[in-house]
């Protein structure tokens, strides 16, 4: 009992020693999301993927400048595919296909603080899920240049999207500037994913497995 009363006070300094801080990462990727393809001469895919990410973030600061490091970071998806077959003597169409989805992904990292540096590095596991799912179709038919029949539909699911849930592992390296209380944290941070998320009919359209983006956060 006597030395469990002496620990307490050990254990309080090392629980004063710990920090949590809670806050908020945007940024953009630098990578695609998505690998396209035109190289057929009917049929092409595109990306329209918003450029940004954005979502809140979790820190503990541990014993020997170690911290983990867990956020929930958003992006939404959007892509396509066109078939044109205008250049085909009967019964030309044109075929689109434009979807759009949510993308949550949730890294968890260990991060090691650089001694007297600002600087810091950090590795860990991460897992994307892909939910939302808007899909749309357009067919047009063409007679002699006219539009004689278009039709349209809608759905909320695509077998484009083969793994809902993937994942990966991410590493990082970026600057911790500021005081307890307010903390500006730039990143850079690379993602190696197992598994593709999306892949089209004959592989015209393949979500990437390596990911590089630039985040900010602002930590309280």
């Amino acid at each position: 009992m006597r030395r469990l009363f002496a620990l307490i006070p050990l254990l309080a300094l090392g629980l004063h020693a710990q920090r949590f801080s809670v806050g908020v990462k945007a940024g953009a990727p630098v990578t695609a999301m998505f690998h396209t393809s035109d190289a057929w001469d009917l049929e092409r895919s595109f990306s329209k993927t918003k450029r940004y990410t954005v979502g809140p973030s979790v820190e503990l600061r541990l014993p020997l400048r170690l911290a983990v490091a867990g956020d929930v970071l958003y992006t939404r998806l959007n892509y396509g595919t066109f078939v044109d077959t205008s250049s085909v003597s009967s019964g030309p169409r044109v075929y689109s296909q434009s979807t759009a989805a949510s993308r949550w992904e949730f890294p968890v990292l260990v991060k090691y603080r650089v001694p007297f540096l600002h600087l810091f590095v950090a590795a860990g596991p991460t897992f994307n899920h892909v939910s939302g799912i808007a899909q749309g179709f357009d067919t047009t038919g063409r007679d002699a240049n006219r539009v004689i029949q278009h039709f349209h539909s809608v759905s909320n699911e695509t077998p484009d999207l083969v793994h809902p849930t993937t994942a990966g592992f991410a590493t990082g390296a970026g600057f911790d500037f500021g005081r307890r209380h307010l903390r500006f944290v730039p990143e850079a941070r690379y993602t190696r994913w197992r598994s593709q998320s999306f892949v089209a009919v004959d592989s015209i359209l393949t979500s990437k497995l390596d990911q590089v983006e630039i985040l900010l956060g602002v930590m309280f």
